[in-house]
């Protein structure tokens, strides 16, 4: 199942202010499912829209034709191929930079289970149910190979899935207080000391 599409202005709006990249934003809205009590669709913050791309590589397009120009009307037309290359090749990184755009991560949690559905740019997706009562959220330092930023990790029984992993530091520690308030609000209170003679 794909991850519901939300571009109401009002959810724009919210992502745009809560956490600027990438975006964590409500995935179903201000309608939330029955039975479900937290849901947070993840994707990786974009710069570029599409207009801007269009803009970027007319932009080009028009500088590339001036020195371009020249060089044919010097005979020298080789060179004007090679203005031709590039304008390809930028177009290629930004497809393949575009195709970014449709890796996820959905995070659900209903009254029985913690659902996380990961989709990658391929279009593949990989889904794990993870049983809520006994789940850890945790935040681990990272360290080696490079890592810098810490990563978000769900434990249950053992298992341990890492989530969030295009977040930022500071919207990883959101996410995880988040998740941390909706299991703890899902859990039942515990049960009053029985008091004598009642």
């Amino acid at each position: 199942m794909p991850p519901p599409t939300d571009t109401s202005p009002a959810t724009a709006d919210r992502a745009r202010t809560v956490l600027q990249r990438p975006s964590l934003i409500p995935a179903s809205g201000d309608t939330p499912a029955p039975g479900l009590l937290y849901e947070a669709l993840i994707r990786p913050h974009r710069s570029l829209t599409r207009p801007g791309f269009v803009a970027l590589v007319t932009l080009y397009v028009a500088l590339a034709a001036v020195p371009a120009l020249w060089f044919l009307s010097r005979g020298a037309w080789p060179v004007t191929g090679f203005f031709g290359l590039e304008g390809l090749l930028l177009w290629g990184a930004f497809r393949l930079s575009n195709r970014e755009r449709r890796r996820f991560e959905w995070i659900r949690l209903t009254d029985s289970e913690l659902i996380v559905t990961r989709g990658d740019a391929g279009g593949r997706m990989t889904e794990w149910r993870l049983e809520p009562t006994w789940l850890r959220v945790e935040m681990l330092a990272g360290g080696g190979r490079g890592l810098r930023q810490p990563l978000l990790t769900l434990t249950s029984h053992g298992r341990r899935l890492f989530i969030g992993g295009f977040l930022g530091a500071a919207q990883k520690e959101q996410l995880a207080e988040d998740l941390r308030t909706a299991l703890a609000d899902r859990r039942p209170a515990p049960l009053a000391p029985s008091q004598p003679g009642l």
